[in-house]
């Protein structure tokens, strides 16, 4: 969805909402706001790699995969998850801060915040709200299908390539946690989000 939509989209609410508030709640001192989180056009995932490679013939098709398509491989893909939940973090504590900069007293008389998203950006969302990562759930997995295999019987030769699989798994991981302890020594860790939000 292009930012263009999701401003449009996000008014439309605001002004429906307004026509509420007025016709049912005129008598009330607070209202309700929509701010539009446009958080997908900031990010540079893959560099516009996918972009460079597109011939023009089919640039229009490619375009409408990316805007659908392309978000869930990005975001189901353990190298660019983090770049996704993080980009929306970030947008949805930007604005918040400054809604609350526009709107001193919002915190001190309890303001709440609610999020209405839309398709993966409500996938994200919940992520966030929950903690849960599915690439965490998917290394839990294999961690329990290695240990029901160790528990079967098996030749000397699927002994030794399991054996072998597993280093190589272990290996990786201290590989990756490296690269992580360099990107994050460099790249400051994004806070989870700055309000809460009701269930």
């Amino acid at each position: 969805m292009d930012q263009g939509r999701i401003i449009k989209n996000t008014a439309m609410m605001r002004d429906t909402a307004r026509k509420i508030e007025d016709k049912y709640f005129g008598n009330h001192a607070t209202h309700v706001e929509f701010l539009p989180v446009e958080w997908r056009s900031k990010l540079t995932l893959d560099g516009d790699t996918v972009d460079s490679i597109t011939p023009d013939k089919v640039r229009g098709l490619r375009d409408m995969l990316n805007s659908s398509a392309m978000d869930i491989m990005y975001y189901t893909s353990p190298l660019y998850r983090d770049e996704l939940v993080k980009g929306l973090q970030q947008e949805l504590n930007r604005l918040y801060t400054l809604f609350c900069s526009r709107n001193p007293d919002f915190r001190a008389k309890g303001g709440k915040v609610s999020i209405v998203s839309h398709s993966l950006g409500c996938v994200i969302t919940y992520d966030i709200m929950t903690g849960w990562n599915p690439v965490r759930l998917y290394e839990q997995l294999l961690e329990k299908e290695y240990e029901d295999l160790e528990d079967s019987w098996m030749s000397y030769e699927e002994q030794h390539l399991l054996d072998e699989f597993f280093l190589t798994k272990q290996r990786l991981k201290e590989i990756e946690e490296r690269l992580h302890g360099l990107r994050t020594s460099t790249i400051s860790k994004t806070p989870a989000l700055k309000f809460k939000i009701q269930w």
